[in-house]
């Protein structure tokens, strides 16, 4: 009775676990560039399961028979990120930059180089071209500086400022995704080998961003029925609880 108890736990602990996931991504539902994340959850090991007083022909009781397994809960396994598509809107901004394709912006930040989807960029006072949060965006020569607002952003990823070519944006891409790690501000960073990565065939679309890729209403769905799950577990513990005081209670006067 009392591994019930724990097992039902467990289960209110992953519901947890997954809500706060799915609040997440419908807290980022309008964020520039927003990648959802999506949990998995495994099983805990389970236990064999024999009559204590079964009389077998053995002195040992693991031979005893077996009638069954008993589940120990559920734990969250891992978090991983959906790097799909999110669709394109146009802005007309002709420092707004999005992705089509897979592939990220490569940045400069204070901890290293980072990536991002969200290429809602901007001159800094120095005319560096910066993302939103004043990290600096880069070329494939470096930090893209430009010095006026004549800038025109090709299907390639050319920058050109008037008539001269400035460089290509940087666009890295990674073929094990599951390496990425993203940051509270949608910041992307590669946990693996620097050298693994390719050439991205993407296309850059200059006047655009690219929104989120949460889907409002299927996060609400799945919120109502971790809600359900989690109350479930609820309902369980409380009939244990029950249980158990009638036990100490009602049995013992017997």
């Amino acid at each position: 009775m009392i591994r019930g108890l724990y097992t039902a736990a467990s289960g209110m602990l992953a519901e947890m676990k997954r809500f706060n996931i799915i609040a997440n991504n419908l807290a980022n539902v309008n964020t520039t560039g927003f990648k959802e994340d999506f949990a998995t959850f495994r099983q805990l090991r389970e236990m064999r399961i024999h009559r204590v007083n079964d009389p077998t022909g053995f002195k040992k009781i693991d031979l005893k028979p077996h009638i069954g397994n008993l589940g120990l809960g559920t734990q969250l396994e891992r978090t991983y990120i959906d790097f799909s598509q999110g669709s394109l809107k146009r802005t007309n901004n002709r420092f707004d930059v999005a992705i089509e394709g897979e592939g990220f912006f490569t940045i400069e930040t204070e901890e290293g180089i980072r990536y991002t989807r969200n290429g809602a960029f901007a001159l800094d006072n120095e005319g560096y071209l910066i993302t939103k949060d004043g990290h600096r965006v880069l070329g494939e020569g470096g930090p893209i500086q430009l010095f006026s607002e004549d800038v025109t952003i090709t299907e390639t990823g050319e920058v050109w400022e008037g008539e001269y070519f400035v460089d290509f944006l940087r666009i890295a891409n990674f073929e094990d995704k599951t390496l990425m790690e993203k940051s509270e501000e949608g910041v992307f960073t590669y946990q693996g080998d620097p050298e693994d990565e390719i050439a991205a065939a993407v296309k850059v679309n200059q006047g655009f961003l690219e929104v989120s890729n949460v889907n409002a209403v299927k996060e609400m769905v799945k919120m109502i029925n971790v809600t359900r799950a989690y109350e479930a577990n609820q309902r369980v513990i409380r009939t244990h609880d029950e249980l158990l005081g009638k036990a100490v209670n009602d049995v013992a006067r017997i």
